[in-house]
């Protein structure tokens, strides 16, 4: 700061108390800096002749706030020089309280007496120069593309009246990781300002666009679900742009989507579930050429929570057994946040639905949850306890229904799944679905429904989406359903259940040395006598070089005690899992047979670790089924062992020669064929 008139500068300091200018004794000297020290050191301090008073030290008001200090003369001590503040027409910008500083006190030459920029001028620089602009007036004059009365940037309209958000130049919306597994951003901008790119072309059947248009791009990183949605105050449409090509803005050979589903003050949405990592560009336009206004852009990129299904439901409460209800992420990509579920579950034994909290955890690709209303220690402890909700849910009865957020149950609009056994209280609306009452499920907690397929969206539910099935698993229940049937003398250990770290709770069975024909048993429901598809993980090791394995099978309980027992292959059309391996005098060979037929299926047992089996497609009429292990098609077109065999009614295991046959997840279910449980989900439509 330099000052250019003297009697202004004695003014000043006349205000700072410096009023004596040269009050020294005989032999001293004061020197007072009116134009300032620009490196703020101050005025040199007064010396003191012999025994003179103290000198004033000098005063720095070139530099704002300068330190300064007073010389000591002889026999006395300097006075600090004094500081001065910034002011207003000091030609220095202060940040806290000045648009711009012209080093004058004057309005009217574009900054005001307040040091504010004032409306048609741009000021640049310390000292500011302010020069006149149609920027910010309203009004597109020549020069311009836009202008929204303002010369901020970000909305739109820059402050240089350039056009944020062209096809050329998008403009980055950038998108925040919430914590949670989603990515969200959101921006507010205006298209009243002028500025368009885009002319008129197709939209729903329709032309629309050609008004105002901002162009915004989207970096996706990972494969997500997104959901974009425009609020404006005008009949706005979104195009959505995509490809390899980077010129895909706004280029019509790459627009995958437009969308125009509401008029002026209302929301448009557009969603996309499973999008892979990649660029896309969003165009923001009015419905036609005199469509125009404010608007707001959200983006979010996460797991909807419609992917999480109703995977099984037993309802059961009797003794130690406890009712159980799963959940499962259907998708193969995300990771769904459970708070962001609603779940809602009802019975004959109360009078209105009740909510259930779920906890805030991520659910990952293909995870189940599972939660009961009466969790037992050592029982199933993996599952969450459903606390607001009655140990009522029993056999006679039960529902529950899933819903994007909190269910709303009146109207049914976001219920995004849902089943009914027996008398529920509650219906959707719009929709009849009820598969029934699970039949002869009455007393046993092995008896529910269990997701055949996800093809159903709200409201149009299907049950067939749905079997019922004999589910064992002792992770979940306490399992005592399963008989012995000796034969004759043959012994069998007695059952145990037992921890694993891979599978949880397990039934285990220990090493059979005799009594080729026992085995272990447990009824099948009515429901079953035919069942069209089987599957259970099995764990086996190898009890001596010659021996058979761990058998498995669902058919007829006859003739126990008798050579045509329960196990017997040869007789009953039982289907088994048959492990053969040979090593003496005729060489060394492993073979599995699948109902007494011969297929070179590798050694898939006696490895002791754990497989999945699965058997499907089973045909009643044809005796034939197609065998599934850990997920690969082994075998298709399966000959059964007896082709007269018309039903079962029972599910049974033993060990032949092997050590510890264990057994976990047992499902035996009816129709439809093959395993379309593991149908990709599908999601409703966009509203």
């Amino acid at each position: 700061m330099t000052y250019k008139n003297f009697g202004r500068a004695l003014t000043l300091l006349a205000g700072l108390g410096l009023a004596g200018f040269g009050s020294a004794a005989c032999g001293s000297s004061t020197t007072i800096d009116f134009v300032g020290d620009p490196n703020n050191t101050g005025g040199e301090g007064g010396s003191d002749g012999d025994g003179g008073s103290d000198g004033d030290g000098g005063g720095n008001l070139g530099g704002m706030g300068g330190q300064a200090s007073g010389g000591a003369g002889t026999g006395g001590t300097g006075t600090g020089g004094t500081g001065v503040l910034g002011y207003c027409g000091d030609g220095v910008i202060d940040d806290d309280s000045e648009d711009c500083d012209d080093e004058n006190e004057r309005s009217g030459d574009g900054c005001s007496a307040a040091c504010e920029e004032e409306a048609g001028y741009q000021c640049v620089g310390e000292p500011s120069q302010c020069t006149p602009t149609t920027i910010g007036n309203g009004v597109v004059d020549p020069g311009e593309e836009c202008d929204d009365s303002n010369v901020n940037d970000g909305d739109g309209c820059s402050s240089t009246g350039t056009v944020e958000g062209t096809c050329t130049s998008p403009v980055q919306l950038e998108l925040e990781d919430d914590g949670v597994a989603t990515l969200a951003g959101a921006l507010t901008a205006d298209t009243s300002s002028g500025g368009g790119d885009v002319p008129a072309d197709a939209c729903g059947g329709l032309l629309l666009g050609g008004g105002n248009d901002r162009i915004y791009e989207i970096n996706l990183p990972a494969q997500r679900d997104i959901s974009v949605t425009l609020d404006s105050e005008f009949d706005a449409i979104m195009r959505i742009y995509g490809g390899e090509d980077p010129g895909a803005a706004c280029n019509p050979e790459q627009e995958g989507f437009c969308i125009d589903a509401v008029g002026a003050g209302e929301t448009e949405v557009w969603e996309f579930a499973g999008l892979p990592p990649a660029t896309i560009f969003i165009l923001v336009d009015g419905a036609d050429e005199g469509e125009s206004g404010e608007f707001t852009l959200s983006v979010t990129a996460g797991c909807d929570p419609r992917h999480v299904k109703l995977h099984r439901l037993t309802p059961y409460f009797g003794g130690a057994n406890t009712e159980l209800l799963s959940l499962r992420n259907t998708a193969d990509y995300c990771s769904v946040d459970l708070d962001t579920v609603g779940l809602v579950v009802t019975d004959d034994c109360v009078a209105t639905p009740i909510p259930v909290n779920l906890p805030q955890q991520l659910l990952g690709p293909g995870q189940v949850f599972r939660g009961s209303f009466d969790v037992v220690p050592g029982v199933n402890g993996n599952a969450f306890d459903f606390a607001e909700a009655p140990g009522c849910f029993d056999s006679v009865a039960a529902g529950a229904y899933l819903c994007d957020g909190p269910c709303d149950l009146d109207a049914g609009t976001n219920v995004t799944d849902a089943l009914l056994t027996g008398g529920g209280n509650v219906q959707i609306p719009g929709t009849s679905f009820m598969p029934g009452h699970a039949t002869g499920a009455e007393g046993s907690p092995y008896q529910g429904y269990v997701r055949v397929a996800y093809q159903g969206v709200a409201p149009d539910f299907l049950a067939s989406d749905w079997s019922l099935a004999l589910i064992i698993d002792p992770d979940d229940y306490t399992v005592d359903a399963f008989g012995y049937y000796p034969d004759g003398a043959g012994a069998l250990a007695t059952l145990a259940f037992v921890p694993d770290p891979q599978e949880g709770t397990v039934v285990s069975a220990g090493l059979k040395s005799s009594g080729y024909y026992s085995a272990y048993g447990v009824s099948l429901p009515d429901t079953l006598t035919q069942p069209t598809y089987v599957s259970f993980t099995m764990w086996a090791e190898l009890g001596s070089p010659f021996g058979y394995m761990c058998q498995t099978g669902v058919g007829v309980q006859n003739g126990l005690g008798t050579s045509t027992g329960l196990s017997d292959s040869r007789d009953i059309g039982y289907f088994t899992r048959y492990y053969y391996s040979y090593s003496g005098p005729y060489g060394s060979y492993v073979d599995d047979f699948w109902f007494g037929t011969a297929i070179p299926l590798g050694d898939i047992g006696g490895d002791a670790a754990w497989h999945r089996v699965e058997w499907e497609n089973i045909n009643w009429a044809n005796h034939t089924m197609d065998v599934r292990i850990d997920g690969n098609v082994r075998a298709t077109g399966v000959s059964t062992t007896d082709a007269a065999q018309t039903q079962a009614n029972v599910f049974a295991f033993h060990p032949n020669y092997a050590n510890g046959c264990r057994y976990s997840d047992v499902v035996v279910r009816m129709g439809p064929p093959g395993r379309i449980w593991a149908s990709p989900p599908v999601l409703p439509p966009p509203p």
